[in-house]
Order: C-alpha cells, then sequence, then structure tokens
C-alpha cells in the first residue's frame, strides 16, 4: 500500500466561500485512481450530515505521492 495526500475543494452546496474551501485527505491505497476515491468517499463522510452530498462532488485539485502534513497556503 502506498500513501498519498490528496486535496479537494469543496462543492458549491456545502462550501460557505466556494472556491476557497478545500478537504485534505491522507489515504493508503494501491494506486492513485483508488487513492482519490477513498479520499471522496472520507470526504463525503465527513459531511454526512448534508444527504445530498455525493463523493465525486468533491473535485480533486492536488495529489502526490506521501502523506504531507506541512502544507502552506
Amino acid at each position: 500500500m502506498k500513501k498519498f495526500t490528496i486535496i479537494m475543494l469543496y462543492p458549491d452546496y456545502l462550501a460557505h466561500n466556494y472556491g476557497e474551501e478545500t478537504y485534505v485527505a491522507h489515504v493508503e491505497s494501491e494506486d492513485l485512481q483508488l487513492a482519490i476515491r477513498a479520499a471522496q468517499l472520507e470526504a463525503s463522510k465527513a459531511n454526512a450530515e448534508n444527504e445530498t452530498v455525493r463523493p465525486v462532488d468533491f473535485a480533486v485539485i492536488f495529489a502526490c505521492d506521501g502523506h504531507i502534513d506541512d502544507l502552506l497556503y
């Protein structure tokens, strides 16, 4: 299993400031595509209080190998 850091943009219907709010996920997976799916599922579960949330609504804006903890913005 490889470690990945995935940054996703919150969907407009969940964001207070659309285009500025992101979700960072640290996941482990066999490959990048599976890591992205796992990250989207994590983000949707973290926002499950909204019944309309779908994992694919979290748009990936960055993905890399490894768990990166010190991201600057």
